[in-house]
C-alpha cells in the first residue's frame, strides 16, 4: 500500500518558518495585491509598480494606478494598468510603456484587451462617473476602433461585443468597431452565452444574434428577458380587457416552449423555469416539460443547484426537479442561495443547506451569515459574541467566532483581526503569521504574498506553499491516481477547488499519453490522425500546447469568438462530455452495462445526454466504481461545479475501465 503522505507534500515542515519577509517595510503609502509578480504601491504621495523582489519596475510618478478597475466586466489581465496623471486617465503596460495617453476623464478596461475611454465632466465622486462621450481602443494593437463620440458604451458578449448608445438610440458594435446592428434600438440586453441579444424599440422586443441577424422580429412581444440556458421569458402585447399581456417562454430559436398564459415568470441560470398565474405556480425544464404544477406548492422561493426551495402551508422545504422532497418543510423562509448553498430561516434562527439537501450549518441564532462568492466558505457572526467566525462548505469550523473582521480566503489563507491585532491562518485554521508580528496585515492575499505594515511603513511577506489535502472520502482514490502518474506533479494540490478547463485538458492528454505510451502528436500520426497534428487550432487567449492538442483531438471546443477561456471552470456534465470524448479517442466507446437513470435527467443539456450515459456505465475494473456517479437522491446535478479531486478520481476510473 502507498500512503498518501508519501505522495503529497506535507502542509508544514517542522523546522521551516511560517513566512518570510520578502520586501521590508519601506513604503509610506498604500500597497496593493500582486498580479503576475507585480504590485502597485504608493510612496511619497505617488504610485509606481514593484516586483516580488521589491525592485521598482515603474517609477513613482502617477497619481494613481489600477490593475483591477471597479467597473471591469471581469478581472483585468496583469499586463495592463490604468494610469492617472494630473486627473487625466490613460493605460500603460506592465513595463510602463504608454498604450493610451493620459488625456481622458475615465477609462474602463474590459478584461479582454479593449479599453472604453471617455471624456466629460465628473458627475459624482468615484472613478469612471462622467457625463460625456465614449470610444473604444484595442490595447493589443494600440488602435482606436471606435471614435470618442458616443453617449455610452457597455461591453457585452464577454466584452467582445459592445452596446453603443448615441442620443437615445442603441446599436451593436463588434470588436473591429463595425456596427452589426444599427443605432435604432432603445436598448440592447445580452444573453448568458453572449450569442443572442434582446433588442427593445418603441415598446416592442425582438432578438438578434452577434452578426445582427434577426432571430425574433420586433412586433410580436413587448418584453423579452436575457436568455439563460437557451431560454428567455417573453410577454405578449395586452389584449382588450386585459390588465397586462400574458407571459410565456421562448427558446434561442424563437420557438415557444412555455405557452403564453401566465401572469409572470422567471428563467433560472440552470434552465429551470418558474411560471405563475394567480396563486398557481408551475416549474418546467428548459424545454417546457412540466416538472410539478399548480396546487402542490404555494410559492417558489429559490433554486439552488438542482434543488427547488418551495413554500407549502406556510413552511419552506426543498424538492428535486421530479418533485421529490429532499429538505423537510420545517423552515420559515429562504434568505440567500449561492454557490450551491442556501441560507434558510426558522424564526430568528438560520441554517445552511447544500445542494444535496445536507444541513452543513444547523439552525442557530447567528447574527449574520454570508456565503462568499468565490471561496465556498461561510462567514458567520455569533449572536452571543457579536464576532465573526469562518466555516468551510462542509460546515467545519475553520475559525471560531472570535474576530472583529475576517478577510476572504485567497491562496488558501485568511487574514483576521481582533483585540490581539492581525494574524494569518491557513484553510485548516492553523496560525501562520501570529498576532502582534505586524501593525496591519492585508486581507487580499495573492500569489502567496500579502502586504504588511510595521512602524507605519508597508512591505510584503510571502507565505509557504499550502497543500490542501483531499477530503477523506476521496483520499484513497486520489492516492491511486497520483501513484498511476495521472495527476501532474504541479496539480497535486488545491484538491477541493473547482478544476479549470486548462487543467482538465492536461488530465485528458496525460491519460492518453500514459495509456498509449506516446506523446499526443506521435499518437495522432500513428493512428491515422496526421492531419490533426497540423490542424489550425487558434485561440486568442491561449497558446498552451496541451490545450491545442485536446482541441485537435476533439476533446474540447472553444467558448466562442476564438476564445478558449482556460481559467474557466467546468460543470459535471461538461466533465462527462470531455471524459467520453477522451475515451472515444482511445476507441473505448461501448462499456458493458446499463446506463443509470437519474431523476434529474430531464435537466441534462442535449449535448451531454449520451456522455452522462457513458460515464455512469463505464466502471473501474478493480473497484467496480462507475466513472461518474450521482450526487445523492438519484440526481446527477449536471450544472454543479466539478472539483479537482473529483476530476482526478474520474480520470483514474476511466483509465482503469479499459
Amino acid at each position: 500500500m502507498i500512503w498518501i503522505s508519501s505522495i503529497i507534500t506535507p502542509v508544514w515542515a517542522a523546522d521551516s518558518p511560517n513566512y518570510t519577509v520578502d520586501i521590508p517595510c519601506r513604503f509610506d503609502g498604500n500597497a496593493g495585491q500582486f498580479h503576475g509578480g507585480l504590485a502597485v504601491v504608493q510612496n511619497g504621495g505617488k504610485y509606481g509598480v514593484i516586483n516580488t523582489m521589491g525592485n521598482v519596475v515603474i517609477d513613482f510618478v502617477y497619481d494613481n494606478l489600477y490593475y483591477n478597475f471597479p467597473d471591469a466586466a471581469k478581472p483585468v489581465p496583469g499586463n495592463y494598468l490604468i494610469a492617472v496623471q494630473n486627473q487625466k486617465w490613460g493605460v500603460i503596460d506592465n513595463s510602463g510603456k504608454p498604450l493610451i495617453p493620459c488625456i481622458y476623464d475615465s477609462i474602463r478596461i474590459t478584461g479582454t484587451g479593449f479599453a472604453i475611454v471617455g471624456k466629460g465632466r465628473t458627475v459624482r465622486p468615484g472613478p469612471g462617473s462622467i457625463d460625456g462621450v465614449w470610444g473604444i481602443f484595442d490595447l493589443n494593437t494600440g488602435q482606436q476602433v471606435l471614435p470618442v463620440m458616443y453617449a455610452n458604451i457597455m461591453p457585452i458578449n464577454d466584452s467582445l461585443t459592445f452596446s453603443v448608445f448615441s442620443g437615445s438610440k442603441a446599436g451593436l458594435v463588434n470588436s473591429s468597431g463595425d456596427f452589426v446592428a444599427p443605432l435604432q434600438y432603445d436598448n440592447i440586453l445580452s444573453s448568458d452565452d453572449g450569442k443572442l441579444f434582446t433588442v427593445i424599440q418603441a415598446n416592442e422586443a425582438g432578438v438578434i444574434d452577434s452578426t445582427g441577424k434577426i432571430v425574433v422580429p420586433l412586433g410580436k412581444y413587448t418584453y423579452i428577458s436575457e436568455f439563460k440556458a437557451g431560454a428567455a421569458l417573453a410577454q405578449l402585447p395586452k389584449k382588450t380587457g386585459e390588465t397586462y399581456g400574458k407571459y410565456g417562454v421562448i427558446n434561442s430559436e424563437g420557438q415557444q416552449v412555455v405557452p403564453f398564459e401566465y401572469g409572470d415568470g422567471l428563467v433560472y441560470p440552470n434552465g429551470l423555469i418558474r411560471m405563475r398565474l394567480g396563486s398557481q405556480t408551475i416549474i418546467t425544464d428548459k424545454n417546457g416539460t412540466v416538472i410539478f404544477s399548480g396546487g402542490k406548492f404555494d410559492y417558489i422561493c429559490a433554486v439552488s443547484g438542482n434543488l427547488v426551495f418551495v413554500e407549502r402551508g406556510g413552511k419552506v422545504g426543498a424538492v428535486d426537479i421530479t418533485g421529490k422532497e429532499i429538505v423537510p418543510f420545517i423552515y420559515s423562509g429562504v434568505r440567500e442561495a449561492k454557490n450551491g448553498l442556501t441560507i434558510v430561516t426558522a424564526g430568528d434562527e438560520c441554517a445552511v443547506i447544500n445542494q444535496n439537501g445536507k444541513v452543513v450549518l444547523p439552525l442557530d441564532r447567528y447574527g449574520n451569515v454570508n456565503l462568499w462568492d468565490d471561496t465556498g466558505s461561510i462567514l458567520v457572526v455569533s449572536a452571543v459574541t457579536g464576532r465573526w467566525g469562518l466555516k468551510d462548505i462542509s460546515g467545519r469550523t475553520v475559525l471560531p467566532c472570535e474576530y472583529w473582521s475576517i478577510g476572504p480566503v485567497n491562496d488558501n489563507y485568511i487574514t483576521a483581526n481582533n483585540e490581539k491585532g492581525y494574524a494569518v491562518f491557513n484553510k485548516d485554521g492553523d496560525i501562520v503569521v501570529p498576532f502582534g508580528e505586524f501593525e496591519y496585515i492585508g486581507y487580499h492575499i495573492s500569489e502567496s504574498m500579502v502586504d504588511v505594515r510595521k512602524n507605519g511603513l508597508f512591505g510584503y511577506i510571502s507565505l509557504p506553499g499550502y497543500v490542501e489535502q483531499p477530503e477523506a472520502w476521496a483520499q484513497s482514490e486520489v492516492e491511486r491516481a497520483v501513484a498511476a502518474g495521472l495527476v501532474p506533479e504541479d496539480m497535486r494540490k488545491d484538491y477541493r477547488e473547482d478544476i479549470t478547463r486548462a487543467d482538465f485538458c492536461r488530465l485528458a492528454i496525460n491519460l492518453i499519453e500514459i495509456k498509449t505510451g506516446m506523446k499526443a502528436d506521435v499518437f495522432m500520426n500513428t493512428r491515422g490522425m496526421s492531419e490533426r497534428v497540423s490542424a489550425l487550432i487558434t485561440f486568442t487567449d491561449t497558446t498552451e500546447p496541451v490545450i491545442l492538442a485536446a482541441g485537435r483531438l476533439g476533446i474540447v471546443n472553444g467558448v466562442g469568438n476564438n476564445r478558449f477561456n482556460p481559467t474557466g471552470t467546468i460543470t459535471r456534465q461538461d466533465a462527462a462530455v470531455m471524459l467520453q470524448r477522451t475515451a472515444k479517442v482511445l476507441d473505448f466507446t461501448e462499456p458493458p452495462g446499463v446506463p443509470k437513470v437519474f431523476s434529474d435527467g430531464g435537466n441534462f443539456s442535449d449535448y451531454a445526454v449520451e456522455a452522462i450515459d457513458f460515464v455512469s456505465t463505464a466502471a473501474d475494473k478493480e473497484t467496480g466504481n462507475s466513472v461518474m456517479v450521482g450526487t445523492g437522491n438519484d440526481n446527477f446535478s449536471p450544472f454543479s461545479p466539478y472539483t479537482r479531486q473529483q476530476a482526478y478520481i474520474t480520470v483514474l476510473r476511466l483509465f482503469k475501465s479499459f
